[in-house]
């Protein structure tokens, strides 16, 4: 298993094979992880796995109890809705009455099938443009792939389908974020979303996965 940690990707495959084996009765991936977890001296399997390992857990339980194998009907991914944008630097000067509402991101969205770049999206907002801020670094992670430092290159985004030397700062204080997609899907699909610098450095931010095989109809993750 190629597993940075030896956690969340070794945990998951492991868990699958024990369920699939049936192996000292365990039948339930969930509970299956939990006790992976305890066997790690973790609390539970939330600080074994991420939620799209928790996403795809629960796709092969389906598979296990119910005997559902996913299609893979096209779908069209329509937009991208991120609640709050990540905290992982100061924007410019706006009035909010909390000081953490001051931070934010200059996100990008990739889009990834069959682990090849297939769309680039920038963030959907009436913030000011990234060259127009003046931004301070903050001491912000990248958890994508089980890691504890920020992935960053001096190298620029992809600049098809966006504007990458313009890209919005997206403050807390705004809201929701919103990444108008608009493309067909099918199958497994990889989201990374990803903060450019003042300097010019990606960062990645984030990353989720699923499969729209066991997505139905208007259905939003």
């Amino acid at each position: 298993v190629h597993c940075l940690t030896g956690k969340g990707r070794t945990s998951t495959v492991v868990a699958a094979f024990l369920c699939w084996m049936a192996e000292a009765q365990f039948t339930d991936i969930v509970e299956t992880l939990e006790y992976i977890a305890h066997c790690k001296q973790l609390k539970s399997a939330d600080d074994l796995i991420i939620p799209s390992q928790r996403r795809y857990a629960s796709y092969f339980q389906n598979m296990l109890s119910d005997n559902i194998r996913p299609s893979q009907p096209p779908l069209l991914l329509s937009r991208i809705v991120l609640s709050t944008p990540p905290k992982f630097a100061r924007g410019p000067s706006q009035e909010f009455d909390k000081e953490q509402d001051q931070w934010g991101c200059a996100p990008y969205l990739q889009l990834f099938k069959g682990g090849k770049l297939v769309f680039t999206a920038p963030a959907t907002t009436t913030a000011p443009k990234l060259e127009e801020t003046k931004e301070e670094s903050t001491p912000a992670t990248d958890k994508e792939e089980g890691t504890d430092q920020a992935s960053a290159t001096t190298t620029k985004p992809p600049a098809s389908n966006s504007n990458a030397s313009a890209l919005p700062f997206c403050h807390v204080g705004h809201g929701s974020v919103s990444f108008h997609v608009q493309q067909i899907v099918q199958g497994d699909v990889l989201i990374r979303c990803r903060h450019l610098t003042a300097k010019r450095q990606r960062v990645s931010m984030f990353r989720a996965a699923f499969h729209t095989g066991y997505i139905g109809g208007r259905h939003v993750l």
